[in-house]
């Protein structure tokens, strides 16, 4: 008796996909074994806070006159940093805006953008501010 499948190829055994575990990965799930599930395995992203995003704004603006400094040997003007900073913040309002789904948010409320200014505008001119 002839058996239908003879002579058809061999699937490959199939071994199990070796994922990686990085330490954020481990601390988080030693920390909060349901955040890591939502996290790694559901792909859930909490959003950063507003502390978190400011920050980036900042550091983003101070590594933008960094590097160009490496070739100019000068830091930018305050008008060209704050220039920067707006475009900054405008980039990372549009990007929560976009998220929560109000499409088309373009513009930044002047509320948001102008303590960062005063605090950059007071660090650049010198002043010791607080908090930096």
């Amino acid at each position: 008796m002839h058996h239908p499948l003879a002579g058809a190829p061999v699937p490959a055994k199939r071994c199990p996909e070796k994922r990686q575990l990085s330490y954020t990965q481990l601390n988080m799930f030693l920390r909060c074994p349901r955040q890591y599930e939502y996290r790694y395995v559901h792909g859930l992203k909490v959003p950063p806070s507003g502390a978190m995003v400011q920050s980036r704004v900042w550091h983003q603006t101070v590594e933008f006159n960094y590097r160009q400094k490496i070739h100019s040997d000068r830091d930018l003007a305050l008008g060209e940093i704050l220039r920067q900073l707006v475009q900054q913040v405008a980039a990372q309002f549009a990007d929560i805006a976009e998220r929560r789904g109000f499409a088309g948010a373009d513009l930044v409320p002047e509320a948001l953008v102008r303590p960062v200014l005063d605090r950059l505008s007071a660090a650049y001119r010198g002043r010791r501010v607080e908090g930096m």
